[in-house]
């Protein structure tokens, strides 16, 4: 990992939805040139955290800084405005306009000047990056194709896409791998480690442990809102408090010679 400064910074996040506290005084980093996980179990608040820092869900306590400037007032087309995108569970592609399209939508960020002047002065608009972005996420075969047509692991890519033509500095991706087959998981994972070496900083929710394991350089783990561990996946792995968040217990003791669980009155 050649990680470089940090690059977003989640200070103290707090939310509550009325009684119930969704996020917990969470903090945590992501490095320039990381790829780094955010995992947990079901209702652990993975996407509120991603909404959070993304601006779709308001802070009731912290902070959330970006190559660090303060992101708290700014609204999230703002801040992807800045370089810090995100896609989402549910993908929100556009499935009348063809692939191509999609990607031409996402990467043009008009003003209200620019609007005005283009509904009186309609002209041309270049687009650059959408094929460089098509090219990269393999969607060249089936860029002219709509998004009902494709099929799920297609439709992935696409939302990927989204994200990228805008060549953003970090891309929160929310369960990219969802669905997919091992192979598609497989090219996805490859996908992603390169990113880094285009510029671009990943934070990866996703249940895929297979997929988090291998291509991640760093994991947080929330359980109940709250942060319960950092570091290298080998090192959360072997976590005891990341254990029982995931399997609802401890690992039982080995026994002495190495073959498996203690018995009753066996010393481990």
């Amino acid at each position: 990992m050649n990680a470089g400064p940090v690059l977003l910074e989640a200070v103290e996040l707090s939310v509550r939805f009325g009684g119930v506290a969704a996020l917990s005084d969470v903090s945590f980093t992501v490095e320039e040139g990381e790829v780094v996980g955010l995992i947990g179990p079901n209702g652990a608040g993975k996407t509120t955290c991603i909404d959070a820092l993304s601006g779709f869900q308001p802070l009731h306590g912290g902070h959330v800084r970006f190559a660090g400037e303060d992101l708290d007032l700014l609204a999230p087309h703002q801040r992807a405005r800045k370089g810090f995108v995100r896609t989402f569970q549910s993908l929100d592609l556009f499935d009348d306009l063809t692939v191509r399209e999609n990607l031409v939508v996402a990467v043009d960020t008009p003003t209200w000047r620019s609007t005005i002047t283009d509904a009186l002065w309609p002209k041309r608009h270049r687009h650059d990056g959408v094929d460089e972005t098509i090219d990269l996420v393999g969607l060249g075969p089936i860029a002219d194709r709509r998004p009902a047509e494709l099929s799920n692991g297609e439709r992935h890519r696409v939302s990927l896409g989204r994200a990228l033509v805008s060549k953003p500095r970090l891309v929160l991706l929310d369960e990219p791998a969802a669905g997919l087959d091992p192979t598609e998981s497989a090219e996805l994972g490859r996908l992603l480690r390169s990113l880094p070496g285009r510029g671009v900083s990943i934070l990866l929710v996703d249940h895929d442990m297979a997929l988090v394991m291998e291509i991640c350089d760093r994991l947080h783990v929330l359980d109940f809102g709250c942060l319960i561990a950092s570091g290298a996946p080998a090192e959360v792995r072997a976590d005891p408090a990341v254990v029982t968040a995931y399997l609802g217990t401890q690992p039982e003791p080995a026994r002495a010679d190495g073959t498996g669980p203690a018995e009753s009155g066996e010393q481990a």
